[in-house]
């Protein structure tokens, strides 16, 4: 029982935000404390999400926003997705 408290502790670990923030080298922080870290930093937006693996484009400035309040919109024609916020 002990061995897999420790393998499950050790795993939990490995997979964790927090150690996948390490070894892209923004230290062993959660993700939120990354995403506030980049956004005082000035960091591109669009570089903040490509780090966290969204699939999409920052561009507030798409015209599809004029129909839609929300934070990102999908094109109908293409599939792509654009992020404003």
């Amino acid at each position: 029982m002990l061995i897999g408290a420790i393998s499950g502790a050790v795993f939990t670990t490995i997979t964790s935000e927090n150690m996948k923030n390490l070894i892209n080298g923004e230290g062993f922080y959660t993700n939120e404390n990354v995403f506030n870290h980049m956004i005082d930093n000035g960091v591109n937006k669009q570089d903040i999400l490509d780090y966290f693996g969204f699939k999409g484009k920052y561009d507030p400035t798409n015209p599809l926003f004029k129909k839609s309040n929300g934070a990102a919109i999908t094109d109908v024609k293409t599939g792509e997705i654009y992020f404003w916020s």
